[in-house]
C-alpha cells in the first residue's frame, strides 16, 4: 500500500470543508504537517484551480470530498470511494486509487446539476452504485496530467429530485463529524508520517 507524506485535500463546495478553517477559492491552505486545504469550486473553473495548485505545491495525492447524487443502488448519506469516473456520456473514464475501508462506487460528471429524469443510464452499466458529481472526472483528468494520484470520497446528498439544494446543505451538515472521522482514519492506513 502506498503511503503519502504530503496531501491535498480538495472541496469543490467551501461548505464541504468539514475543517474550521477558512478557505479562499484556489489558494491552499497549510491544515497540519501533512494536509493542505483546498476550495477548489465546482466543475471546469475547480478543475482549474486544482490545476494551478498542483504546478505551484509538490503533493503527494490529491484527496477530494464533495457531495454527490445517487443515481442508481445509493442512497442519501452513503459515503464512498470512487472507483472509476466517467464523462458525462460514458465515453471517456479514470480508474482512481480507492480508500479501502470505503464502499466503491462509480461516478459521472457533468456541468450541471443532476435531476433524476435527466438520466438515461444502462441498467446493465455496472453491479457499483452509480452517482453523480460536477468535479470527478474533471479533477481526475488534471491529477493524471500532473501524475498525482487522486482518490474521490463521495457523500450523497441527494437523488436528484425535490429541493436537492436543501437536500445538500442538510446531508454535508448531517455527516460532517463522519466525514472528519473517515479523514482521520484516511491519514492512519496512507500517511507515512
Amino acid at each position: 500500500m502506498e503511503k503519502y507524506s504530503k496531501l491535498l485535500f480538495v472541496f469543490p463546495v467551501k461548505i464541504e470543508n468539514p475543517y474550521p478553517v477558512k478557505l479562499k477559492s484556489g489558494e491552499a491552505v497549510k491544515f497540519d504537517k501533512l494536509r493542505y486545504l483546498l476550495f477548489a469550486g465546482n466543475g471546469e473553473f475547480g478543475a482549474q484551480n486544482l490545476e494551478t495548485v498542483l504546478k505551484l505545491g509538490n503533493f503527494d495525492a490529491v484527496i477530494e470530498f464533495g457531495g454527490a447524487a445517487a443515481v442508481k443502488n445509493a442512497a442519501t448519506g452513503d459515503i464512498f470511494s470512487v472507483e472509476t469516473a466517467f464523462n458525462t456520456d460514458f465515453t471517456e473514464s479514470f480508474k482512481l486509487k480507492t480508500v479501502d475501508f470505503l464502499p466503491l462506487a462509480n461516478s459521472f460528471s457533468g456541468n450541471f446539476i443532476f435531476e433524476k429524469d435527466e438520466a438515461v443510464i444502462s441498467e446493465n452499466f455496472s453491479d457499483l452504485p452509480l452517482i453523480f458529481d460536477m468535479e470527478t472526472f474533471l479533477f481526475a483528468d488534471v491529477c493524471r496530467k500532473q501524475n498525482k494520484d487522486f482518490f474521490s470520497i463521495r457523500l450523497v446528498t441527494d437523488d436528484g429530485t425535490g429541493n436537492i439544494k436543501e437536500s445538500y446543505i442538510k446531508t454535508i451538515e448531517k455527516y460532517r463529524s463522519d466525514v472528519k472521522k473517515i479523514f482521520e482514519k484516511f491519514l492512519d492506513v496512507y500517511s507515512s508520517v
